[in-house]
């Protein structure tokens, strides 16, 4: 009956191993579905974002397109400081909104942490 017993509860600490186990994979998971969650919303941004500035570029070239078949030199002059105050603003948030690279040790030390 006692080697019953030792194998009872070498089973049930085994079993709160995997249990724990358990756990832990769906905590991660859980992680994984947020994080991925969180990933498509900022490509959704990004690309309302890109699109935004690609509409802006492409009528601003037809503004100045149409002024230039027009002679009208005040129009063209118009748009060129737009374009000008247009591109600083694009240029600011995109250089605000760019993470920086990350330095040779930080790379080995997100590559464990993922690993974990």
């Amino acid at each position: 009956m006692c080697g019953l017993s030792t194998q009872i509860q070498r089973l049930s600490g085994k079993l709160d191993q995997l249990l724990q186990k358990q756990d832990l994979i769906l905590r991660r998971l859980n992680q994984m579905d947020q994080t991925l969650t969180d990933l498509t919303a900022a490509v959704t941004a990004e690309t309302s974002a890109d699109q935004a500035a690609v509409t802006l570029i492409t009528g601003l070239a037809d503004q100045i397109a149409a002024a230039a078949a027009n002679n009208d030199s005040a129009a063209i002059e118009t748009l060129v400081t737009q374009l000008k105050a247009n591109a600083s603003t694009l240029s600011a948030a995109i250089t605000a909104n760019t993470p920086a690279a990350p330095t040779a040790a930080a790379a080995p030390a997100a590559a464990t942490e993922a690993k974990a």
